[in-house]
């Protein structure tokens, strides 16, 4: 079974001062695939610049698409940050590293 999950991470000035988050969680819960979720989220993700959290990816890893804040005018007007990582677990090797190249080319 695979299964898709993704997180988000606001960072504020302030929080940033901290070394830490101001806020971070789930945005979707880890859930069973189902048709067209990848393909949604693919769509949703190609404007962002996409990173994987390894540059040999492997099984276990994930991706984070920074500077995903709602509105450019919201992220001057407060200096805030959101980022989003996607989780993907179950899939195949190939299947990964199919996902890998389309999310960061």
């Amino acid at each position: 079974m695979i299964t898709i999950g993704i997180t988000y991470a606001v960072i504020t000035p302030e929080s940033a001062e901290q070394g830490d988050f101001a806020e971070i969680g789930w945005e979707q819960e880890p859930e069973q695939w189902a048709p067209g979720m990848l393909r949604d989220i693919l769509e949703d993700w190609r404007f962002y610049h996409v990173e994987a959290s390894s540059s040999e990816f492997q099984p276990g890893d994930w991706w984070t698409a920074y500077n995903v804040t709602e509105g450019s005018a919201h992220y001057y007007e407060t200096g805030e940050e959101q980022s989003r990582s996607l989780y993907i677990e179950g899939a195949t090797a190939s299947t990964l590293r199919r996902i890998n190249r389309l999310l960061t080319a």
